[in-house]
């Protein structure tokens, strides 16, 4: 007996045993090996492997691509790895990542669209195109900024929807003032037309809706006065640009006659002219004078109007362009009353008219008026504007900018007055 691998055997088998173990290594053959599932099992994951990493490559590249603002060529390697490796985390990831960058390239488009949208309002050529660009601002812009609210110049592009929506809603709001005062001016309410434009314009100052309104004041005008419409004029002797509401002004000065009326109706004392409280013969229709700024602000009241200030005359009587004389731009003595002798009945110099027709703004008399930003019945003295019967030497007092401050007791033979009436009250 003898042990052979750690077990005992009879001695012959033992030396069978390792005879034949000789013979088998001289023979050169194996003791063991793969088995051929193993081996084709290990052909299918080096396979899997080289697919892999041919995947992460392609993965890569897709990822490098996309992030340089091409995924459009992104997506055919994305498709070929996934066909190598079917769905992997990386290959999600990489989905993800494109998808991004579609998405950035779609906003970014979008963002430029709505940003040249902005302000095409301001070259609009006509009305209907400037709304169709403020529609498009107002529904593009709000689209972009409810899917993109952190957009990073959201808060330019919220400021440009504001003001395209506060401009839509003003042209709105004007044109369903101007349609209903259309309507009030066809059925011939003069008030309820005026009311309409009135909203119009505090929507939107347009000189279609100012027209209308005056159409409608002018109809409304009062006896005996003129509209003088509103709007921008030339003011001062530089010709400053400003803005004054319509109102009406009397087409002459107040005469003789008609300030008797007044004294007679109130028992206020009759000017030192008046002979036995009548004007002189001859002068009933000649503008009243010697008469103090507290005598005609109390006419004024009396008649249900008040004094001009100074800027309204001026408007009344150079009318929008500035005129220096309120016939045109020279000095024409035979267009007014200028040639001495007193006063004459007023409107008898016709020549001597405003651009609005008021008349003897020129000549006759000079006029009272209250300094600018005076109240009513404040306690400056008057601003004597326009020139009189005895001003042919001096053509500088008739013109339409020069003013001349008076003290409040001021009265002779050649200052008068006429009144206005604010337009709109």
């Amino acid at each position: 007996m003898e042990e052979v691998e750690g077990r005992t055997v009879p001695r012959a088998f033992g030396r069978w045993t390792a005879s034949l173990t000789l013979c088998l290594m001289l023979l050169g053959c194996p003791e063991s090996g793969p088995t051929p599932e193993e081996q084709a099992k290990a052909a299918r994951e080096a396979a899997f492997k080289q697919r892999v990493e041919q995947a992460e490559t392609l993965l890569s590249e897709a990822g490098k691509l996309a992030a340089g603002g091409k995924p459009d060529e992104a997506w055919p390697l994305w498709t070929e790895a996934r066909n190598l490796v079917g769905e992997t985390p990386d290959l999600s990831r990489t989905r993800d990542i494109i998808r991004a960058a579609e998405a950035k390239i779609e906003r970014d488009l979008e963002h430029k669209r709505v940003v040249a949208l902005i302000g095409r309002d301001s070259t609009a050529k006509s009305e209907p195109d400037r709304l169709t660009a403020l529609a498009a601002i107002a529904t593009e812009v709000k689209a972009f900024l409810d899917r993109y609210p952190e957009a990073s110049d959201g808060e330019e592009l919220r400021a440009s929807l504001e003001y395209a929506e506060q401009e839509l809603a003003l042209v709105h709001a004007y044109s369903d003032a101007l349609t209903e005062a259309d309507g009030h001016m066809t059925a011939g309410r003069m008030k309820e037309c005026i009311a309409a434009c009135s909203r119009a314009l505090a929507a939107l100052p347009r000189p279609q809706a100012r027209e209308l309104r005056d159409r409608a004041l002018e109809k409304l005008t009062p006896e005996g006065m003129v509209l003088i419409p509103g709007g921008r004029y030339l003011k001062g002797r530089d010709r400053d640009p400003a803005v004054l509401g319509p109102f009406y002004m009397d087409r002459t000065e107040v005469t003789n006659a008609q300030y008797q009326a007044f004294c007679a109706a109130t028992d206020r004392e009759m000017p030192q002219h008046f002979i036995g409280g009548k004007p002189p013969a001859g002068k009933e229709q000649c503008p009243v004078t010697y008469i103090t700024l507290e005598d005609a602000l109390a006419f004024a009241r009396h008649a249900g109007k008040r004094l001009p200030n100074e800027d309204e005359w001026e408007r009344a009587a150079r009318g929008t362009e500035g005129l220096p004389y309120p016939w045109g731009p020279e000095w024409d003595p035979g267009k007014g009353h200028f040639g001495g002798g007193g006063t004459v009945p007023v409107g008898s110099k016709p020549l001597d008219r405003s651009p609005d027709g008021v008349l003897d703004l020129g000549g006759n008399v000079t006029e009272m008026t209250l300094p600018s930003g005076a109240p009513a019945d404040g306690d400056a003295g008057p601003i004597l504007k326009g020139g009189h019967w005895a001003g042919e030497l001096h053509p500088e007092y008739a013109l339409t900018f020069e003013r001349y401050a008076a003290d409040r007791n001021h009265a002779d033979s050649g200052t008068g007055f006429r009144c206005v009436k604010s337009a709109l009250d």
